[in-house]
């Protein structure tokens, strides 16, 4: 048995590390994951005759760890800082802790991704950040599917994400199914049953994120951010401005207050004017109308004062007679 383990390793050796495992074992490392429970991981994910060998592993957490700057937090905009800090928060607990702080690698990427993908849930920020970092430091970087990913915004709704997964995905020709290429899409492929309302395949991906599996921490966070957006729930990030367009808005704010001021108090006297109009009025109106009772009494006490002369009482009289 021990001969068929050296062997077997000795055959990983030899051959050429996939782009998914390397992505997995940066992502992994910068987790704070050791070089072994990686080993474990792969062996658990690809089988032990796919999986990368633990010395392939170890030399390339060496390179990561040996290039680790600290984030120098002074040199970002304060409010990229402020986003910056919110993936740190969400990473810090899906990784039960183990991630406590970004470099300044890490930190520029994650900012960039924040502004060029808003509303991509926290833990895909950091996901396609760490894609990035790992593809710029490759001889011939291979970051076409992120960009097209990222420039597709399918994760802004279910049917965009099914949509981006059927479109992408590659048909084997020896098992005549379609099979993800590398992470993003096996994101998006562990998503589709979920879109679906599948209970037993929601049950398994939270087992799989459960045991750090990034791609499926990262469908679950995408299958919750559509989720709430389905039932119009707040969610993910909202489109980030900078420094100097707040400084913008708030001296248009103060514009606005200024002029909205000035209108209620034009408005206030304009208000006022009206109401000496209607108060007058309405006294001119009374005048006349007493004007007016007056003039009818007097018409009734004039009437009511006229009498006949002897004459004229005579001859209605004999009128009368006849």
């Amino acid at each position: 048995t021990l001969n068929m383990t050296n062997r077997s390793t000795r055959n990983r050796q030899g051959k050429k590390i996939s782009i998914t495992q390397r992505h997995l074992i940066s992502i992994w490392c910068r987790e704070g994951w050791s070089n072994r429970d990686i080993q474990i991981s792969l062996i658990e994910k690809f089988g032990e005759e796919q999986a990368t060998s633990l010395r392939v592993i170890q030399n390339l957490t060496k390179s990561i760890k040996e290039d680790e700057i600290l984030w120098n937090r002074l040199q970002t905009d304060g409010y990229d800082a402020g986003l910056i800090l919110e993936i740190l928060s969400d990473l810090n607990k899906k990784t039960k802790g183990k991630k406590t702080a970004f470099t300044q690698t890490e930190a520029e990427w994650v900012g960039w991704v924040c502004k060029a993908a808003p509303n991509l849930p926290a833990y895909g920020v950091w996901m396609i950040s760490q894609l990035y970092i790992d593809e710029a430091k490759q001889a011939s970087p291979q970051c076409d599917q992120i960009d097209l990913f990222l420039g597709s915004r399918c994760w802004e709704s279910f049917d965009s994400i099914i949509e981006y997964t059927n479109t992408n995905l590659r048909l084997d020709s020896k098992t005549n199914l379609k099979r993800h290429i590398n992470l993003i899409l096996e994101v998006t492929s562990k998503f589709l049953p979920m879109g679906y309302e599948d209970e037993n395949a929601l049950r398994d991906i939270e087992i799989q994120a459960a045991s750090g599996d990034p791609c499926a921490i990262f469908a679950l966070a995408l299958y919750e951010s559509t989720e709430e957006k389905f039932y119009d729930e707040q969610h993910g990030y909202q489109y980030v401005i900078g420094d100097d367009d707040l400084r913008q808005t708030r001296d248009n704010e103060e514009l606005r207050q200024e002029l909205s001021n000035k209108n209620r108090s034009y408005l206030s006297s304009e208000t006022a004017d009206a109401v000496d109009w209607v108060n007058a009025e309405a006294q001119a109106q009374s005048q006349l109308e007493h004007m007016l009772q007056l003039e009818d009494v007097e018409n009734e006490t004039r009437e009511s004062k006229a009498t006949y002369s002897p004459d004229e009482t005579a001859a209605i009289v004999n009128s009368l007679d006849s």
